[in-house]
């Protein structure tokens, strides 16, 4: 894919000369109760977020003529709680009720996968730590939205590209 954004709740400007983070956030849905900002993460707060990248991932599909997305890769099957079935290996996502529900199921680590676009326009692939790589053969209108849910967009490639080390 040309273009390849890596999209992230956090700050840019507190990475380090090798683009580590440094700043004091939590990563995980497994934060929930804990203290990793020095206060409790709320169930309430980790939903915001989620939401917010949701709403990101979202804006970048319809970018894309809401594209077929096709489940690749997939590590881990679970039971959807939205409708019943359980995700298999190159199942077709057509809805956005799909898209949502696959991608949350990632970001709360129940499951891992990469969505394609079934007529290549784009691919959606997910990374540990909060961090969704958004990748499009055409530069797409979808940045604002991003932005708007108080996430930042970097031009970073997937390490989930087939072919590049993980």
């Amino acid at each position: 894919m040309r273009y390849q954004w890596r999209l992230s709740k956090y700050d840019p400007r507190l990475r380090d000369e090798h683009g580590h983070f440094q700043g004091s956030e939590w990563t995980s849905i497994s934060d929930v109760g804990l203290r990793p900002t020095g206060r409790p993460l709320t169930h309430s707060e980790y939903q915001a977020m989620e939401d917010r990248y949701i709403s990101a991932i979202v804006a970048f599909w319809r970018a894309h003529h809401r594209a077929e997305l096709v489940v690749a890769g997939l590590e881990r099957n679970t039971t959807r709680a939205d409708t019943g079935g359980v995700l298999t290996e190159g199942e077709h996502l057509r809805t956005q009720g799909d898209i949502e529900a696959v991608a949350r199921a990632v970001l709360r680590e129940e499951t891992w996968c990469k969505l394609l676009a079934h007529n290549g326009s784009c691919e959606i692939h997910f990374g540990y730590e909060y961090y969704v790589y958004l990748l499009s053969n055409a530069v797409s209108d979808f940045t604002q939205a991003a932005s708007d849910a108080g996430l930042f967009l970097e031009e970073i490639k997937s390490p989930y590209v087939e072919g590049t080390d993980q």
